[in-house]
């Protein structure tokens, strides 16, 4: 951003130190008439680099706000996905957890089971098996990790729901902010068909004074109306300066400023969508291994 502002105003500088100016009052010769033509063929090409310039002002400010707008619409896509699939993950989790207690409630009962079996049992033998199957069941109900793995998505889970809260609350208020805060040329100021126009106008002097040179001699009325369109042409020199320099080029300067803030602050919450999709995989991953575990158990 900052090399293309600099460009900008060296070629500011470099445009303003070309512009041409006219002799306030000289009588109208043969070397003035060429001398005029020369000067209106220079302001005439300066012109027209200061209209391109002005498009190019135009397409830039255009390119920042759609750089802006699709990484917040980028943003806004991922959050919706995750705002979407997190009640999905809950109801997931939850039967997780139900399927969970319920495993750990039936082995308890087996365990009460065999120790009953052992106690009752008149044969040795079977004593010996009950008592193998009680130690293996209690050493499993003695397993916390499959309860902490299920606290542990929990926890994710919350940390989820209160995280994406904030952050759409966050990017929605910067989508309001970036409405408000209007900067770069509208629709309504015209720069390109006023630089156009005033280009024209410029182009127009030109070609009367390069037919002016030609004829090698005015009359009173031609030489009125060629002094006259000396004065004009400075002016339109000045209005396109003022258009380009003045209004484009501020606003160019203050729409990378704020863009520049704006995009900055998109790419935090891009961010912190990356740490919530981390989130999101730990609970998976979580889900994941106390499957695994269960079946081990069952193995």
């Amino acid at each position: 951003m900052r090399a293309v502002r600099s460009s900008e105003e060296e070629s500011r500088s470099r445009l303003s130190a070309q512009y041409p100016i006219f002799p306030d009052n000289y009588p109208i010769e043969n070397k003035v008439l060429d001398k005029d033509s020369h000067i209106g063929h220079k302001c005439s090409a300066i012109s027209y680099l200061i209209e391109v310039q002005v498009k190019d002002l135009i397409v830039l400010q255009e390119l920042m706000q759609q750089a802006e707008r699709c990484l917040r619409e980028y943003i806004q896509r991922i959050t919706r996905r995750i705002n979407n699939c997190v009640p999905e993950m809950c109801k997931l989790l939850e039967e997780t957890k139900k399927r969970t207690e319920s495993f750990f409630q039936t082995f308890g009962v087996i365990h009460d089971i065999l120790y009953s079996v052992s106690s009752l049992a008149s044969e040795e033998r079977t004593r010996l098996i009950a008592r193998r199957y009680i130690e293996d069941i209690a050493l499993t109900l003695r397993d916390q990790s499959p309860r902490e793995t299920q606290q542990k998505a929990e926890n994710r889970t919350e940390e989820i729901k209160v995280y994406m809260s904030v952050l759409v609350d966050k990017v929605t208020e910067q989508e309001r902010e970036a409405i408000t805060s209007c900067v770069g040329c509208m629709t309504e100021d015209r720069c390109v068909q006023k630089s156009h126009h005033l280009s024209s106008k410029i182009y127009e002097i030109y070609k009367t004074f390069a037919d002016h040179r030609k004829k090698r001699y005015l009359s009173q009325e031609e030489e009125f109306a060629h002094r006259s369109d000396r004065i004009r042409i400075q002016k339109f020199i000045e209005q396109l300066e003022f258009v380009m320099n003045d209004h484009c080029m501020k606003n160019t300067a203050k729409m990378h400023q704020v863009t520049n803030k704006q995009i900055a602050m998109l790419i935090k919450h891009f961010i912190r969508t990356g740490k919530v999709d981390q989130n999101i995989k730990s609970v998976l991953d979580c889900q994941s291994k106390l499957s695994l575990r269960m079946e081990q158990v069952y193995i």
